[in-house]
């Protein structure tokens, strides 16, 4: 199974590093890692390039809905990950990635986080898992992909990629759950 990791970036020099060194450790290498510059001025496009597994792509029209479709239309994986440039992952990701995914009936899958760059972060989880548990209890059958930690088959990328919003203040992931 082949996985693309795709990473919008706005000024993520400050993270960035950390995220990349995150997926060296993968105990499964991905097929590619493709992070998407939208108009950085900081200095993340050379931390990207200093990483010789990511190709480094850049996409003019500002915001995280033109970043993440140029990166999706990019992968080559039959597998897109999603992730945020702050993102730091567990070892074992990509391997967990691939275990859903041996199941054909699978679309798409979203995961939890945990936030390290907070002040009192074990609080801060425990109220962010409250609020995400009420919103899947409120949705029922119904489910939401989170940018942070996704994925999703790439036939479906096609398939919902003509029906998706284009306008800021839509919460890209979230549309893209509407439509699978």
């Amino acid at each position: 199974m082949k996985i693309s990791i795709v990473i919008p970036v706005y000024n993520e020099a400050a993270a960035l590093s950390a995220c990349l060194e995150a997926i060296a450790r993968q105990t499964v290498r991905p097929h590619e890692v493709l992070v998407v510059d939208n108009n950085s001025t900081d200095g993340t496009a050379a931390i990207a390039e200093s990483f010789d597994f990511v190709r480094l792509l850049r996409e003019p029209r500002q915001g995280v809905i033109h970043a993440r479709a140029s990166g999706f239309d990019a992968a080559r994986g039959d597998i897109i990950a999603r992730i945020d440039a702050d993102s730091i992952l567990p070892a074992n990701w990509l391997e967990s990635v691939e275990a859903v995914f041996a199941d054909d009936r699978i679309d798409a899958v979203s995961g939890v986080a945990q936030y390290y760059n907070v002040a009192m972060a074990p609080v801060f989880n425990a109220i962010d898992l409250f609020f995400r548990r009420r919103l899947s209890w409120q949705l029922k059958d119904r489910v939401y992909l989170w940018g942070a930690n996704m994925a999703m088959r790439r036939s479906a990328w096609q398939l919902v990629k003509p029906h998706l919003c284009d306008k800021s203040g839509i919460h890209e992931d979230y549309d893209i759950a509407i439509h699978l």
